[in-house]
């Protein structure tokens, strides 16, 4: 369909009827809104009359310069004849006047009266009342009259626009082109590139004064230009940031900054990022003209895409890359078109340009001999694999180095942080537990498919500091076993896109969380006293410098480029077939998935050094047998880190050592006197002044003794052991409904009722009290007088009904 700003433009510039006067062009749009064109020419006496566009209105109602007699009109020939032949359309007809700002606009419905109405079509505020009104009048679309308005406003500058730029205008069209370039400056519809300018390093304003002269403001006292608009993408959200240089009014080059898009508009960014010496000029909406000045005059804005994450990327062609501080590396090698900028504490992910094929033979071989010598298999193994076992994909694997200080365990995890680049050491680690929690899941979802150490977990300071160490820790290790990140929201109350952990994590410390949950999520490698070969460490930790393990893992990558895609679609099957032969074995429910994967992050990479013929199938072969059984026997040992965790044996172990220390007593049932062996039992013997004893129960009584049975008050045992567990900084995490069904699960209790939750009734001090009955033996305490074998019974034995 035609557009209508096309006639406007071709016949208001000529100022004359063209071939075919007699026709009118009109654009009907949805709802039925005609806009007839434009006819300048004198108007006639035949034209002078109410039926056509109502003359006698318009002599009533024109101004004191305008004269219909000897100037130029616009006459259009439409009658209510033809306004009917239009059914509902609403017919807007224009005519301009002498000095060509001023118009009287028609508007035609059905048989009502013409609205007739006199505007200056170059102000927007006048063009959108005139809408409004009509809509009222009419029952029509606001925001569709509107739009036709303006689009009449803009093509009717822009012949004054070609009036003016015309050798042969007149000073007149001169003059009234630039009042109706004035009135846009002032409104902002067209004309934007006009409204500013530079000038000796200051940016101005140009606007219309009261004298209807062209003046102009300055606005700043430099200049700023946007030089790139940089893309940001993270693999899950995208955002904008602008790069600008400027310079002061005095010739002084201000430095290039990069500033958020979502922080551009307000201008905060000029002091902040420039100092004192750039003055932003005081007055109403003047900051709002100088954004404004910025993105108009910015005509060269260079448009830049930066992946701001590590790890595999699939471009538009489908192939596979990896992305890391330095860009990336395909099938072929190193892509040079890719940008990559990563947050300062990743800045040493960066991996080598790739070497030949015997340098990067030799690099593989420097990798392998970190087996060799540095440390038992136990330990070595689990932070290689974890190495390797990182860039197959999203993991939920955490390794824990845990020992007391001095033992090199952060000089360990650099070795293996030292393949995803040479700038780390154990000094120069990418985070570590002093960081606020969310900027360490902030660094564990940019390192995609890639391992990051936080180092020196090492609680100390007060009570609540040491709480807060083992927060935190719960909360990292846990979204990292859970591949799960913290749902946010925008300002405007939408769900942000969920940011989890992307790759492995690796743990130094001199202690362990606390909680059976989060130590069943990490893999704890003991690191004792002279584990650590010193002369090897330092041969590794120069091999390391020296970019050696960043270039093994670089042309392991190259490998895995054009594999990557059926490894990780063959990686669940495999997990899950090692996980099942695992967990056989007797592991914790969650430690065989976490050593199956460690075990096939070796075996890949132990497939790539036989296909570049770092080793052979024998070597391999030694290789493989050596980790298998160190992985599982690494896995096996985590048991012992998990039982003193258990919330049945933890709160068994708290009441037993709240009776011995006095905080609690256990009475004689029925009657609540002291037992034999009171001592044992919560009770001290107390001399009177008469020379005699008694026995003195000690803080809250948590049950009674029946025999060899124990019978716990349910709630008083609770209240107890939960008041001591917090102020050990470590409540226990289950509820008290919960841990009975654990005691019974575990076979602790050997006499419930039905619909008691657990519990039976027994006889107490003539009440039928609710208890729970376990075995006095749970305690490790028994009356004088039974055999040492039978006072020997463990809690942690007890697995069925006694």
């Amino acid at each position: 369909m035609k557009d209508i700003n096309d006639d406007l433009r071709s016949e208001i510039s000529h100022g004359m009827v063209p071939d075919g006067a007699g026709d009118v062009v009109s654009r009907r749009i949805k709802n039925r809104i005609i806009v007839k064109d434009v006819r300048e020419t004198k108007p006639t006496a035949d034209s002078r009359n109410t039926d056509d566009i109502g003359w006698n209105d318009w002599e009533d109602m024109k101004s004191d310069d305008t004269d219909p007699q000897g100037h130029r009109y616009a006459n259009l020939t439409s009658d209510s004849d033809s306004a009917k032949a239009h059914g509902n359309d609403l017919i807007i007809e224009p005519i301009f006047n002498r000095n060509k700002r001023k118009a009287i606009i028609t508007i035609k419905y059905l048989d009502n009266a013409p609205f007739i109405s006199e505007i200056i079509i170059t102000s927007a505020k006048q063009r959108c009342d005139l809408a409004e009104s009509v809509a009222k009048k009419f029952g029509a679309d606001k925001k569709q009259i509107l739009t036709e308005l303006d689009r009449l406003a803009a093509a009717h500058v822009e012949t004054i626009k070609r009036e003016l730029n015309d050798n042969n205008a007149t000073e007149e069209a001169n003059v009234v082109a630039q009042e109706s370039e004035s009135e846009n400056i002032n409104n902002g519809s067209i004309g934007a590139q006009a409204r500013y300018f530079v000038e000796n390093g200051r940016t101005f304003r140009r606007y219309l004064d009261r004298e209807g002269e062209v003046k102009a403001q300055p606005i700043a006292n430099f200049a700023a230009t946007i030089v790139a608009e940089l893309t940001l993408d993270d693999g899950v959200e995208r955002s904008k940031e602008f790069e600008i240089e400027g310079i002061l009014d005095f010739g002084e080059v201000l430095p290039r900054i990069t500033v958020q898009a979502t922080e551009f508009s307000k201008l905060d960014w000029i002091t902040e990022k420039w100092g004192t010496r750039a003055i932003v000029e005081a007055g109403r909406f003047v900051k709002e003209h100088l954004r404004c000045a910025i993105q108009v005059l910015s005509t060269c804005v260079k448009q830049m895409h930066i992946h701001t994450n590590t790890g595999w990327h699939s471009l538009e062609d489908g192939q596979r890359v990896y992305l890391h501080g330095g860009g990336a590396i395909g099938t072929d090698g190193p892509l040079a078109d890719i940008e990559v900028a990563l947050p300062p504490a990743l800045a040493n992910f960066k991996l080598p340009t790739l070497g030949t094929r015997e340098e990067n033979v030799h690099a593989v071989r420097t990798s392998l001999r970190l087996l060799n010598g540095l440390a038992p298999d136990a330990i070595v193994f689990p932070v290689f694999a974890g190495v390797y076992r990182a860039v197959l994909g999203p993991s939920d694997v955490s390794i824990n180095l845990c020992g007391p200080t001095g033992v090199f365990k952060s000089e360990v995890a650099s070795i293996g942080q030292c393949h995803f680049g040479s700038g780390f050491d154990a000094r120069h680690l990418p985070t570590s537990w002093s960081s606020t929690p969310n900027s360490i899941e902030m660094l564990q979802f940019v390192a995609k498919d890639a391992l990051i150490v936080i180092d020196d977990f090492a609680p100390g300071g007060s009570f609540s500091d040491i709480a807060r160490f083992h927060r935190d820790a719960e909360r990292i290790f846990r979204a990292q076993g859970n591949n799960s990140g913290r749902q946010r929201l925008f300002s405007d109350g939408r769900l942000r896109p969920c940011k989890p952990p992307r790759g492995s994590t690796m743990s130094t410390g001199e202690d362990l969380p606390l909680g059976q949950s989060v130590r069943a999520r990490i893999i704890t490698v003991e690191v004792s006293p002279n584990s650590i070969d010193k002369q090897r460490l330092t041969e590794s930790q120069s091999d390391a410098s020296k970019g050696r393990y960043a270039l093994a893992m670089a042309a392991y990558i190259q490998w895995l480029a054009s594999r990557i895609v059926d490894i990780q679609k063959s990686f669940r099957r495999n997990v899950e077939s090692l996980r099942d032969r695992i967990l056989r074995a007797g592991h914790h429910a969650r430690m065989p998935e976490a050593v199956a994967q460690l075990i096939i992050g070796l075996q890949t990479f132990l497939q790539f050094a036989v296909d570049i013929r770092a080793i052979d199938e024998q070597e391999s072969s030694v290789i493989w047998h050596r980790g298998l059984m160190a992985l599982v026997t690494v896995g096996r040992a985590q048991r012992s880190f998990l039982e003193g965790q258990e919330p049945v044996q933890r709160f068994l172990s708290i009441i037993r050592a709240a009776i011995a220390a006095g905080n609690a007593h256990l009475a004689e049932a029925p009657n609540g006197g002291h037992p034999d062996n009171a001592e044992g039992y919560g009770w001290r013997l107390r001399t009177l002044s008469n020379g005699d004893t008694i026995w003195d129960p000690m803080g809250d009584r948590v049950g009674w003794i029946v025999g060899n049975d124990l019978l716990l008050e349910p709630n008083a045992a609770f209240t107890v052991a939960q008041r001591i567990a917090h102020t050990q900084g470590q409540p226990i995490s289950i509820s008290q409904q919960v841990l009975h069904k654990r005691l019974f699960e575990k076979g602790v209790l050997f006499d419930t009722e039905k619909n008691r939750g657990y519990k039976t009734r027994r006889w107490i001090n003539g009440i039928r009290t609710p208890v729970l009955a376990l075995r006095l033996a749970v305690l490790g305490a028994m009356p004088t007088g039974q055999s040492g074998s039978e006072s020997a019974v463990d809690s942690t034995t007890l697995t069925t009904d006694d």
